[in-house]
């Protein structure tokens, strides 16, 4: 029994390892992932994967004070960036708008080159066991618009970094909103075939 527990340990930390190489090796799209890569709480029950794609792109952090008077934090306010494929060709892009803060909402896009789009303003998220500093992020496709792969989707996962804000700037009263940015690297895997009802 303690060797079964130690080989899924071992296998659990190599396909971290394999995930978190995947998300940032140079270039990051030399590797592929899969929805095995992530752990069952992220899939759903006859979700395949239709394609996925590489994000490169820029966060923006907004001066907010929080729900304790007098106290100030960085609130991710957009995400936006490029879609690429396996082959480091244009895809298309994707925004992400988050909005409410402190209690954040978010209202995601993604488009492709022949004017097909997906929104989403649902989301789930949780941790990558054995990569602490990866989360998953599922976004369940609300509206579609075009036709061709990226109007297939039903859920993207995006596998992206836990540590996104920008530490490094102070946030206090005499900075309030004002807005800092910074560079960020994802992965996008698009998915179909879940049957409703959604989560």
């Amino acid at each position: 029994m303690m060797g079964g527990d130690r080989l899924i340990r071992t296998r659990s930390a190599f396909s971290a390892a394999l995930l978190a190489g995947a998300l940032f090796a140079a270039p990051a799209s030399a590797q592929t992932l899969d929805l095995s890569d992530l752990p069952p709480e992220a899939r759903l029950p006859g979700m395949k994967l239709n394609f996925q794609a590489v994000v490169a792109g820029t966060h923006v952090f907004r001066c907010v004070q929080t729900d304790v008077v007098g106290q100030y934090a960085w609130y991710l306010i957009r995400s936006a960036g490029t879609l690429t494929d396996a082959k480091d060709a244009p895809i298309g892009e994707t925004e992400i708008r988050y909005s409410g803060a402190p209690s954040i909402r978010t209202e995601a896009k993604w488009s492709d080159a022949n004017g097909a789009s997906i929104n989403s303003s649902e989301v789930r998220q949780g941790s990558i066991p054995g990569a602490p500093d990866l989360q998953w992020r599922r976004y369940h496709v609300q509206a579609v618009m075009g036709a061709g792969p990226l109007a297939r989707t039903t859920y993207v996962l995006r596998i992206t970094a836990w540590k996104v804000l920008p530490y490094s700037s102070p946030c206090d009263q005499g900075r309030a909103n004002q807005q800092v940015s910074s560079p960020f690297q994802a992965t996008d895997l698009f998915t179909f075939g879940v049957l409703p009802p959604p989560d």
